[in-house]
């Protein structure tokens, strides 16, 4: 064990060490500039807005078999921990919403119209086709562009203030570990399914499940 994970844990350790990688990648200025453009600013930022990050995994994770720990849910039960981590600590002002399912997007304007949201102007239907093997081994998912909306999508959630996840998807743990790094302090979040440190995602990596 190192001394910053002695100290503080594998979260934050693993934390800084993806933020590190981060900070200063080629990609950053155009990951800033598109976040921006969505209307996320960091806190000392005169612009802005607290937000809170959901993030709602359809495609393969309704249908892979073998990694069946994960599941569909509906917006609706992401949306139910939206609300009580305003109760627990105020109103957000907008809602960043990374989805790869098109009809989420629907629902979020039709259903939840109390709400601002926010969310990338991409193409998701790519993301319905599929079967049981997952996004592991498609290759069209090696396309530049798809990469970057990923990504995008990623440093989008690290720039809120809170979040509500699936912690069954890597996408939400590195959003999650990138955006207390930013801060330099944990921020609130909810998992609709899985801890942080649980064995079928990042525990995995633990000498002791959950550490941290």
């Amino acid at each position: 064990k190192t001394p910053l994970r002695r100290k503080y844990g594998f979260l934050w350790e693993h934390a800084h060490w993806l933020w590190y990688l981060h900070k200063d990648a080629p990609l950053r200025p155009e990951l800033d500039a598109a976040i921006q453009n969505l209307g996320l600013f960091s806190s000392e930022h005169s612009n802005h807005k607290r937000t809170v990050g959901v993030h709602v995994r359809h495609g393969d994770s309704c249908h892979d078999v073998y990694q069946n720990h994960r599941k569909c849910y509906p917006l609706a039960h992401h949306m139910r921990l939206v609300k009580k981590l305003e109760d627990e600590y105020g109103p957000y002002d907008q809602v960043f919403l990374a989805t790869d399912d098109p009809k989420v997007i629907e629902q979020a304007k039709e259903l939840f119209r109390q709400y601002k949201f926010i969310f990338q102007h991409i193409d998701r239907n790519i993301y319905e086709k599929g079967d049981e093997n997952g996004v592991d081994v498609r290759p069209e998912f090696n396309d530049p562009q798809l990469v970057r909306d990923i990504a995008t999508d990623i440093w989008a959630m690290a720039h809120c203030d809170a979040l509500v996840v699936s912690f069954a998807s890597s996408v939400a743990w590195v959003a999650y570990e990138l955006l207390i790094a930013r801060k330099g302090h944990y921020a609130p979040f909810a998992s609709i399914d899985l801890a942080w440190g649980h064995e079928k995602n990042v525990g995995r990596f633990l000498e002791k499940p959950n550490l941290g």
